[in-house]
């Protein structure tokens, strides 16, 4: 992060982490380096998690960009 010139910035990491297992890595590599303030969470419904899965499809190449 320091060779990147990232230190003493504000970050939001947007779907991060996805599960628990993905915040216990990212504590472990990280924990000494960041401090995470807070974590916001929006729920919303089905159909509009489908859109936007649906809308991120279009340029994303992720395999798991489907219904």
């Amino acid at each position: 992060m320091r060779v990147n010139g990232w230190e003493k910035k504000v970050y939001l990491i947007d779907g991060f982490p996805r599960n628990l297992n993905n915040w216990d890595k990212f504590r472990t590599m990280l924990d000494y380096l960041v401090s995470v303030q807070f974590v916001m969470f929006f729920d919303c419904s089905n159909q509009t998690m489908q859109n936007r899965v649906m809308e991120r499809s279009k340029n994303s190449g992720r395999t798991d960009d489907n219904m």
